[in-house]
Parts: structure tokens; C-alpha cells; sequence
């Protein structure tokens, strides 16, 4: 039960890679997950479905 806790507060590693690579090429990333990348990345821009 814990580690469900922890995964759903945190993000995935590969979530974090991709939402790194789109803010250093400066590029939106579409996404369903608002609450995550927001917390992770609150600059980057975000296309939401």
C-alpha cells in the first residue's frame, strides 16, 4: 500500500525524462496527466486533450 501511495504522488522516470526533454528543447507536450507535469514542470507548456 505504501508504495502505491508513493507512485501515485511521484512521477515514473521515463514521465520525468520526457517532460525534461520537451522543456529543454522548448517544445508542448500532450498529456492527460495535467497534475503531474505541472507539479514537476510548472513552465512548461502542456496540451491537454
Amino acid at each position: 500500500m505504501a508504495h502505491a501511495d508513493y507512485r501515485q504522488r511521484t512521477m515514473g522516470l521515463p514521465d520525468f525524462l520526457i517532460g525534461a526533454h520537451a522543456l529543454l528543447e522548448s517544445t508542448a507536450l500532450i498529456t492527460r496527466d495535467e497534475r503531474r507535469y505541472r507539479q514537476a514542470f510548472p513552465v512548461l507548456q502542456l496540451i491537454l486533450p
